[in-house]
């Protein structure tokens, strides 16, 4: 189970607030799926963010009793504005993993 209860966010975007979510209320469930489709910057990423648990709502809470997996928020795997070892800890997160945590690479 997925839930959004009353999740607000907005940013600051230096000359107004733009609102993303305003006291958003949803609940998915194992095997449910949902697709989000607005214009660009309208805040799909963020959504997605939340969902995942790597973004944090200004206001409400986010309920994941589920694992939340790759490849939510698919777009070809990483996201060009972070470098590969901050891709590397955004897909860690996305598979539950401790970002932080070091594998040894076999020799």
């Amino acid at each position: 189970m997925l839930e959004f209860v009353n999740v607000s966010k907005s940013f600051w975007t230096g000359t107004q607030r733009k609102v993303i979510l305003d006291r958003a209320n949803f609940r998915m469930e194992l095997g449910d799926s949902l697709g989000i489709l607005a214009p660009n910057g309208t805040g799909k990423t963020t959504i997605i963010n939340m969902m995942a648990g790597l973004e944090k709502p200004d206001e409400g809470e986010v309920h994941r009793a589920c694992r939340v997996s790759f490849p939510l928020g698919f777009m070809g795997g990483v996201v060009n504005r972070h470098s590969a070892k901050e891709n590397c800890r955004y897909i860690a997160r996305l598979y539950g993993l401790d970002p932080d945590r070091r594998r040894a690479r076999p020799q």
